[in-house]
């Protein structure tokens, strides 16, 4: 009697193997892919965190800027470091005058001797405001002069860390930032 040859053998088992690598294979796709939109979720959330910050540091320098300060206007328009101002929750570490372009006392685009227009008038004041350790923003306002008109620049830079965090200088860190010109 002659006996029958099974090809057969060992092909259940090239199926089984088969399918599991390609459900496993699918497995890993799909974990890579959550994994990527856990980090872009983390990227949004830094990337607001520093937008909300700039934006923060924005407002309190146009709120400062157009208060009436010591019944002299803006509290940039001088040439000598303020006392003391707040933003909000915000601690200020004011970084005083940067350039103070020759002026003493108030900025001012008229000599207020000869009432002539200054040709090329410059204030530059920084500072900038530290959120518990979260969030940081430093805010530089710049005055020029336009004839007799002041020209205001004040750019505001947010980051996702504190100023005076470690991390300040991490690659992680997220800048963003806006301007405003008046």
């Amino acid at each position: 009697m002659r006996e029958k040859i099974h090809r057969s053998q060992g092909v259940t088992l090239f199926i089984a193997v088969l399918v599991v690598s390609m459900l496993s294979l699918a497995s890993l796709s799909i974990s890579n892919i959550a994994l990527k939109q856990v980090l872009i979720g983390g990227s949004v959330k830094s990337s607001q965190k520093a937008y909300v910050a700039a934006d923060s540091g924005m407002e309190c320098a146009l709120y400062w800027d157009t208060h009436n300060y010591d019944n002299e206007g803006s509290l940039f328009n001088h040439t000598y470091s303020p006392e003391t101002f707040t933003c909000g929750t915000g601690v200020v570490n004011d970084l005083g005058q940067v350039d103070d372009g020759g002026y003493d006392g108030v900025f001012d685009c008229v000599n207020s001797t000869t009432g002539e227009p200054y040709d090329d008038g410059l204030l530059t004041s920084e500072f900038e405001v530290d959120y518990d350790l979260l969030a940081c923003s430093i805010v530089s306002i710049k005055k020029t002069c336009d004839g007799d008109k002041v020209n205001t620049v004040v750019s505001a830079r947010g980051y996702n860390v504190g100023c005076a965090s470690e991390n300040f200088d991490s690659n992680r860190v997220v800048e963003r930032a806006i301007q405003a010109v008046y």
